[in-house]
């Protein structure tokens, strides 16, 4: 899962991270102090019932 925040040194930010990963990677590429140009949403809705693909990244 890759997740992507403008907002990314927030620790609730953080706290999410760590609740719905396991072990979840930090890539900072511009420092805590920057700030972005724009900031994009991007939403995928996938019914994990429907979609079964996901099952074969467990392993």
């Amino acid at each position: 899962m890759i997740v992507c925040s403008a907002t990314l040194h927030n620790f609730d930010v953080k706290k999410l991270a760590d609740a719905i990963m396991h072990f979840p990677t930090w890539v900072d590429l511009k420092g805590e102090d920057a700030v972005p140009e724009t900031v994009h949403h991007v939403v995928c809705l996938v019914d994990p019932k429907k979609n079964t693909l996901w099952r074969a990244l467990r392993n």
